[in-house]
């Protein structure tokens, strides 16, 4: 089935669904294993309808007021809208190779998504390639992270910044600019919990032109190869949380993991990899601690106060997670 699929993502690039208004299919495989998409699920995989109701409209439509006896239709029903809007639905699930941890697709460029995107970039922006980013069956809740000299938002104009945190299936412009373009190749890194970084060198595009990249998609690494950081803060920092990124944590960047009543701060199930983590409240910039998550092993961090706002590291070690 995972072949199946896999010959299905490489014959086509990954599109995103119709309006905003359209119905999808909760796809779940026998690995429990979720995905979306705008029409019944493949064999194999169990189905599941449900309605996206991000403008609060119903699927339901009025009988002909021309036919015979036909009534005046009541206006469409009013339901909740869900606590956070689908950020992608997607026609196929997206899978990489087992042997591999990222995909780039380059075909299909030429769809609707991509022709639009292209416009906007090319009307903000000067030099650059167009690159949209995927996390393989991601959901709402997935936040990538990618790490350029330069990236953009392809439809606003003006400077882009080092750092982007996005959902997965967001176009992003990876600006040419500085020596690294000028040696013919532009290296980008992309993030997540569930797969540590990837970086990426790309051609760099045509002097004064913005070309079209592709889709990258990057992939989970397994939950047996996964491992946990727990950092232990003094008394005065118990109230946590703590924010760890796969390329950047504090402020905007990270995901929060709370602190127990003995000040043991959790993040579990992360891949291999080096994070970077940050406490609210603390000294953005000489606070931030940089930690190495090893594959089936706990990383221990202690820390103790190292003047206001401050914390240090007093300790390191790693344990077998048993499995």
């Amino acid at each position: 089935m995972r072949a199946a699929l896999l010959a299905c993502v490489l014959a086509a690039t990954v599109v995103a669904a119709g309006p905003a208004t359209a119905g999808f299919f909760e796809c779940r495989d026998a690995d429990g294993n979720v995905s979306f998409q705008d029409h019944p699920c493949a064999d194999g995989l169990t189905s599941r309808e449900r309605e996206e109701a991000t403008r609060g409209i119903s699927r339901a439509t009025p009988a002909d007021p021309g036919a015979a006896g036909a009534e005046t239709p009541a206006p469409p029903a009013r339901i909740d809208a869900p606590e956070r809007p689908l950020v992608s639905v997607i026609a196929v699930p997206v899978r990489v190779p087992p042997d591999r941890r990222t995909v780039v697709h380059r075909g299909g460029i030429d769809g609707p998504e991509w022709r639009e995107a292209l416009a906007a970039a090319r009307k903000n922006h000067r030099h650059g390639t167009l690159l949209r980013i995927y996390l393989e069956d991601a959901t709402p809740d997935d936040l990538l992270q990618a790490q350029a000299t330069r990236l953009s938002n392809p439809g606003e104009p003006g400077e882009g910044q080092r750092y982007l945190q996005f959902p997965s299936g967001t176009f992003v412009l990876l600006e040419h600019i500085g020596d690294t373009s000028a040696a013919g190749r532009e290296a980008i890194e992309i993030g997540h919990p569930d797969h540590g970084t990837s970086k990426l060198w790309l051609p760099v595009a045509p002097r004064d032109t913005v070309a079209a990249g592709g889709d990258i998609v990057i992939g989970r690494m397994a939950p047996g190869q996964r491992g946990d950081l727990w950092v232990h803060v003094p008394a005065g920092y118990r109230k946590g949380p703590m924010v760890v990124g796969p390329l950047i944590a504090g402020g905007p960047y990270g995901t929060a993991f709370d602190c127990d009543a003995n000040g043991a701060c959790k993040a579990a199930g992360l891949a291999p990899g080096t994070y970077q983590l940050q406490f609210p409240g603390l000294d953005e910039r000489r606070a931030r601690f940089e930690a190495t998550v090893e594959p089936a092993a706990r990383r221990e961090i202690d820390l103790r106060p190292g003047g206001p706002k401050l914390l240090r590291v007093v300790g390191r070690r790693t344990r077998a997670i048993p499995r």
